[in-house]
């Protein structure tokens, strides 16, 4: 069974899929505050759950940038930018 840790990972995901990607472009913004403030979560947990999805190469973290990520496309897109559709890892 879920712990509530585990769906508030989901509920980063999920914002993550639903409000930030689009179809043109390889990367988002996660920027804690931002992120806390929407998803009326405390910001170490924010921190936490972008901390986990980048440990499961969900997203990476650019280099010269702290609140801007790679995303993984293989997850996002299956391949298909027209469509974003989530694939089961």
């Amino acid at each position: 069974s879920m712990g509530v840790s585990d769906l508030k990972k989901y509920l980063l995901f999920l914002y993550i899929l639903f409000t930030t990607l689009n179809a043109n472009v390889d990367f988002i913004i996660l920027n804690p505050k931002v992120l806390s403030e929407k998803l009326n979560m405390w910001i170490n947990t924010i921190y936490s759950c972008i901390v986990n999805l980048n440990k499961n190469l969900v997203i990476t973290q650019k280099e010269d940038d702290n609140v801007i990520y790679w995303i993984n496309p293989y997850i996002f897109f299956r391949g298909d930018r027209k469509k974003i559709r989530f694939r089961k890892i």
